[in-house]
């Protein structure tokens, strides 16, 4: 029923098919297509250039119910991976109203290639379960450590986010699925930062790496002039050509960037 109610609503936009064929789930690849006694399954066809590519698949996870499978429908209808140039906290997307878990993933110019990418990727692993968003790095708050590579925003109406590291794709797909333990906030985070310092992945592109090689370590600052709107002015008087760089000492680009000079 709860297909026939769907089909009639969308039928219009979507090409529905109900089969009790054995065949068809095994065509699936599925590992048990006897346990399945009902399954909703998407092909995603219109991407494909070519008749003979294979079309991707997903499915509903969730029980089959005319509200559940017009959610998944609205989630379909929207980006697969959301770009913002506004911060974590106020992104608003359709998975939020919905109230589902979202993934922020952070990028820089150097790497958007290779974040999109995985982005992407991450997306079509939980397309229907979480939201995916690629937020730029300068969009996050000062006090949000440089080496975190995901923000987690849990399903419901709680609007706080998680700032976490996680190497790879299937740790993000088990943070959704409730596999991560200890998930903690920004704040706790903070605490424990100076007491594990092992965690930074080396990137393939040469500014994060340099990040990532040199975060820990401290710069000899000795015989760099610090100017103040006091000696700003006798400075630029007494010395015939000065280079003056300016650097935040929270920003990992900026302190690479710096160490470039020391």
């Amino acid at each position: 029923r709860a297909i026939m109610e769907t089909a009639f609503v969308y039928g219009a936009k979507y090409q529905f098919v109900l089969t009790t064929e054995q065949s068809v789930l095994e065509g699936m690849n599925l590992e048990d297509p006897d346990r399945h006694s009902a399954r909703l399954w998407f092909c995603h066809c219109k991407m494909a250039t070519d008749r003979n590519q294979p079309c991707k698949r997903s499915y509903l996870r969730h029980p089959l119910t005319t509200m559940n499978i017009h959610s998944y429908l609205k989630v379909l209808e929207a980006p697969l991976v959301t770009e913002v140039t506004v911060p974590p906290e106020r992104v608003s997307t359709v998975h939020v109203q919905l109230k589902m878990p979202v993934v922020f993933l952070f990028t820089q110019s150097e790497t958007y290639e290779h974040d999109r990418s995985t982005a992407e990727s991450v997306a079509w692993e939980l397309l229907g379960r979480a939201g995916v968003v690629l937020v730029s790095r300068t969009q996050l708050q000062p006090n949000v450590p440089a080496d975190v590579t995901v923000g987690y925003r849990p399903a419901g109406g709680d609007f706080s986010i998680n700032y976490l590291v996680l190497k790879s794709i299937e740790e993000i797909v088990d943070l959704i699925e409730g596999k991560v333990q200890n998930v903690s906030t920004m704040e706790n985070d903070d605490e424990e930062e100076n007491e594990d310092m092992d965690y930074i992945g080396i990137q393939d592109d040469e500014v994060a790496e340099t990040i990532s090689r040199d975060r820990w370590r401290e710069l000899n600052l000795e015989f760099v002039q610090a100017l103040t709107d006091s000696s700003f002015p006798t400075s630029l008087a007494t010395i015939p050509h000065m280079v003056v760089l300016f650097y935040a000492d929270w920003d990992a680009v900026s302190m690479a960037f710096l160490r470039s000079y020391v």
